[in-house]
């Protein structure tokens, strides 16, 4: 039995280097998908409900959920793309114990590099509507 966890499911076959690195790559890009819609949902509710709070002379309001949910938003970014980093260094130590071309590893580490761009694209955004929406009053 292996020793990597990604490897290490009873009764299973072991997978060849090229579907592990497909799963690999199919799972890293469901956690960084899922990020980016959840990103930019709360960014979008913080700038309607800073709108809100702007439209009716709360201002000192609108600065606090902006900062909150600024730094919320950070929060999410940051462990959505530990938990990548994780998953990926799980795929890539598999993938090494299965001998798998190193092209294969580095198809998986690139796309992971990708996936965290996005991620983060997506909390910058954020923020900056956040801020766009609080220098707006």
């Amino acid at each position: 039995m292996l020793a990597t966890p990604i490897l290490a499911q009873q009764d299973q076959p072991q997978p060849n280097p090229q579907a592990l690195a497909a799963r690999c790559v199919q799972r890293t890009n469901h956690i960084a998908a899922r990020s980016v819609r959840q990103i930019r949902s709360v960014g979008r509710a913080a700038v309607i409900r800073i709108n809100t709070l702007i439209a009716n002379d709360q201002t000192d309001q609108a600065a606090e959920l902006a900062a909150s949910v600024t730094e919320n938003i950070n929060t999410l970014a940051d462990n959505r793309i530990e938990r990548i980093n994780t998953f990926v260094g799980n795929c890539t130590d598999a993938l090494t114990e299965l001998d798998a071309p190193s092209e294969l590893i580095d198809g998986v580490q690139t796309n992971a590099a990708n996936r965290v761009g996005n991620i983060n694209t997506a909390a910058d955004n954020a923020a900056s509507r956040i801020a766009e929406a609080l220098a707006s009053e």
